[in-house]
């Protein structure tokens, strides 16, 4: 249960700095977005979550749990659901990137 409370606060975190403009990168703030997407990708990955969640392992997760936390959210700040399309994309970007990586890291552990 604390995995999935982890995941929410981070999700929150993570769709308030990519609506600020923050987009995940190596440098600043970006790294701060990247790090904590990927942490709430592993943690997804650890609780059994592969793919969209919905059968589609070729799909991201965390556009899903972002869509909650916009709607959970739309009434304190209303510009987060103005900017759901970015959001979801740099998301969904960074969260495919990091999968792959995780695959050849897995790949070569098994080797």
């Amino acid at each position: 249960m604390l995995s999935f409370t982890i995941m929410g606060d981070h999700m929150r975190a993570i769709v308030y700095l990519i609506s600020d403009g923050v987009v995940p990168s190596n440098i600043g703030r970006g790294y701060i977005v990247r790090r904590l997407i990927r942490r709430v990708v592993r943690t997804g990955r650890l609780l059994g979550i592969r793919g969209d969640g919905m059968g589609n392992l070729e799909g991201a997760f965390t556009p899903a749990i972002a869509e909650k936390v916009i709607e959970l959210s739309s009434e304190i700040n209303p510009d987060v659901n103005t900017r759901t399309t970015r959001i979801f994309e740099e998301l969904k970007r960074e969260e495919l990137r990091f999968v792959q990586t995780l695959e050849r890291g897995e790949k070569l552990l098994e080797q």
